[in-house]
């Protein structure tokens, strides 16, 4: 990622994170409301569920689209 991002000297490390981390949430949920539209929940787990922004993030997108989110 360094070598992509030389190219860009004034990006803060923290501000490339929290964009990759909105676009993570985004894809998620668009791709359950693509897949599972009929999804009504979302059970999160593995090193995602212990990621507290990406939960926030995840959650205000899945609220979007109705889909509640649980932690397994």
């Amino acid at each position: 990622m360094d070598a992509k991002l030389v190219v860009f000297p004034g990006l803060a490390p923290a501000d490339v994170q929290a964009t990759l981390t909105a676009l993570t949430a985004v894809t998620v949920a668009r791709e359950i409301e693509r897949h599972a539209s009929d999804a009504r929940a979302v059970n999160m787990f593995a090193g995602g569920a212990r990621n507290p922004v990406l939960l926030k993030m995840l959650q205000e997108a899945l609220d979007k689209c109705g889909i509640a989110m649980s932690l397994s």
